[in-house]
């Protein structure tokens, strides 16, 4: 692995007629630890797509150590380069143990098992990647986290030089996408292997990686170090106006956020001005609701408690009622399942705090009512995109009524990565809806906070 070479020029890349990537010319090395990073759109699962030989590039070569990668037989290729998809699915219920070992088909002739090598090589990937305890557990029971980690411990498994790795921490909690970062650090660290990953989130970026690829409409825009890269002339150009950067407060890395448009400061006038949106997530149980409600008695304003939850069964029945228990006699309470924006402008009122719980309820809702409580108005791939563009376009009106409000608004959400979503076109757009839902909020958020059993951690 010391004399590794991967080296991609002028690769080009069309979708019948348009242009996803134009001319990408770079090189990575042993040991690097690399970012393609990007506006969605902007070409960064096709440029790995096309660096795993998975599309072939209208024009352009990739050569692993001066070899065209499509010159390669494709067991050479895997032997020497890894993938790690976005999405990877299951047909059969194979435990973690056999999912992990199918990283050894390259070292296999056809037909032939695996021996005591692959056993060894399949168990050192599970415990480098900490799930070897999970071995005998099917791989569809996982949460989102432990999924992960069994990929890349597969992919760990056909012992690459390359590790490529299509958006790593997607629909994962913040916890868990800091555990396979930090995961992946070690093993570029420790081990020496090259790592390229797309990630979409810039923050957890720049903490991590040690070199970028900054993609805008398919073409190269930076290529270097965090400071080279991540400037606000690069941001802005691929990016937008409303991307400002700033420094952590302390560890001084880049920290991006998305800034109101001008005109739509937080005013500090005594009359008048939008009021403070704060978003607060986390994952099952974590304490995030206890935490917001605590905020709001803080805060010394009237609070309108606004409930997005249904009794549909009796276990939500009981958590309404020890909700409603808990909240001050003085708090006002409205029950809104569906329609949060009117609330929201109706209520909204200076000296006021609207404390919504949960946004994740109100996708829900959303969904159930479009698609079906068993997803059989889903159909085609067309319609769930019709709906999941429906109810989206809803969710970023409801995101700027918020922002925008002269109250101040408490956004309560979960995070849907650990794995109780089920793997059916039902489950997958709602970890998607909820997944972007929380990006819009949390980017329009003046304070954001994350909780970790009880603690809250405050990103912004």
């Amino acid at each position: 692995m010391s004399g590794l070479r991967l080296a991609v020029h002028g690769v080009t890349f069309r979708y019948n007629a348009a242009t996803i990537l134009d001319g990408a010319t770079f090189e990575a090395g042993s040991g690097d630890f690399l970012a393609i990073i990007g506006p969605n759109g902007s070409g960064k699962s096709t440029l790995l797509r096309c660096m795993s030989r998975t599309l072939k590039p209208l024009r352009g070569s990739i050569l692993l150590d001066e070899r065209d990668l499509q010159s390669l037989a494709p067991v050479e290729v895997a032997k020497r380069l890894a993938v790690v998809p976005q999405d990877s699915e299951f047909g059969l219920e194979f435990s973690v143990e056999e999912a992990v070992l199918m990283g050894r088909q390259p070292h296999l002739a056809r037909f032939q098992p695996e021996g005591p090598r692959d056993w060894e090589a399949a168990h050192a990937a599970m415990a480098r990647t900490g799930i070897l305890h999970l071995s005998e557990r099917s791989i569809s029971r996982l949460s989102g986290g432990e999924k992960q980690r069994a990929m890349i411990a597969r992919a760990l498994a056909q012992e690459p030089d390359v590790l490529l790795l299509d958006e790593p921490t997607s629909h994962l909690d913040l916890k868990y996408q800091v555990e396979i970062l930090d995961l992946l650090a070690h093993l570029n660290r420790d081990k020496g292997l090259t790592v390229i990953a797309a990630i979409h989130d810039l923050n957890l970026a720049a903490q991590y990686f040690h070199r970028f690829i900054l993609l805008s409409e398919g073409k190269i825009l930076a290529l270097g170090g965090v400071e080279e890269v991540l400037t606000p002339v690069n941001l802005k150009r691929a990016f937008g106006d409303r991307v400002t950067l700033s420094r952590h407060p302390v560890y001084q890395y880049p920290l991006i956020t998305a800034s109101p448009a001008p005109g739509e400061e937080c005013s500090t006038d005594a009359g008048g001005g939008r009021g403070k949106l704060v978003f607060v997530t986390g994952g099952a149980r974590s304490g995030k609701s206890v935490f917001a409600e605590r905020y709001a008695r803080q805060s010394g304003k009237r609070v309108i408690y606004v409930a997005t939850a249904e009794a549909y069964d009796g276990e939500m029945a009981r958590r309404i009622e020890e909700h409603r228990r808990r909240r001050p006699a003085g708090w006002t309470t409205v029950e809104e399942p569906l329609w949060l924006a009117p609330v929201i402008r109706r209520d909204g009122d200076a000296g006021t705090l609207l404390l919504v719980d949960c946004l994740t309820m109100l996708i829900s809702n959303h969904l159930l009512a479009r698609a079906g409580t068993g997803g059989e108005e889903l159909g085609s791939p067309a319609r769930q995109a019709e709906i999941f563009g429906k109810i989206m376009a809803y969710l970023q009106e409801t995101a700027v009524a918020t922002r925008d409000s002269r109250a101040d608004v408490v956004v309560v959400s979960n995070e849907v990565g650990m794995g109780l979503v089920p793997e059916t076109p039902l489950g997958r757009l709602y970890r998607d809806l909820v997944g972007k839902a929380n990006q819009e909020f949390a980017a329009l958020a003046d304070e954001a906070f994350v909780l970790f059993s009880g603690l809250p951690f405050k990103l912004r």
